[in-house]
């Protein structure tokens, strides 16, 4: 999604460095607990900021069915059949309601460090696949508004809002969460991408 973090130029500072991180037990390596495929439940990000003086607020929500398959350096996302992203705020004082839907997929590398719990890093600049996106808007004035090319987005170091480009995770046997924050002088924002185990 291009949202209000997108616009105001809040692209999250990608950071490397680590490696997929493998504890010993009996002396054999056991598999990251993120390694796997995941389904998303859903979104749910939070923001609020100042931009060219004026104040907004934003809530994010929905996206479920996203299939997440992470592997040890790449990840690949399939957005075939996954649900429609709301976007609900406020912008100078005029409430607005939208969304957006992906479609098609998109494979990037990774790094993940930890096993229960750790960090996810992705690099869009390297991307491939065929995703793209779709939008319109609900309110005050309904009509559609442009598509565009999620690959060539991340490729061009833009950030997409339902692939977690800096986050932390929490991970069991049956879920995982991943979340993101952001703070500056003039926004921040709280994004949680809930997932179970298929």
């Amino acid at each position: 999604m291009i949202s209000k973090l997108a616009q105001v130029g809040l692209a999250v500072a990608v950071v490397g460095g680590t490696t997929v991180g493998v504890s010993a037990q009996a002396g054999a390596a056991v598999k990251p607990c993120s390694i796997g495929t995941w389904k998303l439940l859903g979104e749910q990000m939070q923001g609020h900021g100042i931009y060219k003086g004026v104040r907004w607020r934003q809530n994010v929500h929905g996206g479920a069915g996203i299939k997440l398959t992470i592997g040890a350096k790449t990840a690949s996302y399939d957005f075939t059949g996954s649900a429609k992203e709301w976007i609900a705020g406020v912008d100078g004082g005029q409430a607005y309601l939208d969304w957006d839907q992906y479609t098609g997929y998109v494979k990037l590398p990774v790094k993940v460090a930890g096993n229960t719990k750790g960090s996810y890093v992705s690099y869009g600049k390297t991307a491939t696949g065929t995703a793209g996106g779709r939008f319109m808007y609900v309110k005050p004035t309904p009509g559609p508004g442009k598509p565009w090319n999620v690959v060539a987005n991340l490729r061009k170091g833009g950030t997409e809002s339902l692939i977690a480009t800096k986050a932390t995770f929490t991970c069991s046997a049956t879920q995982l969460v991943q979340t993101q924050k952001f703070n500056s002088t003039t926004a921040s924002s709280v994004e949680t991408l809930t997932y179970r185990r298929v």
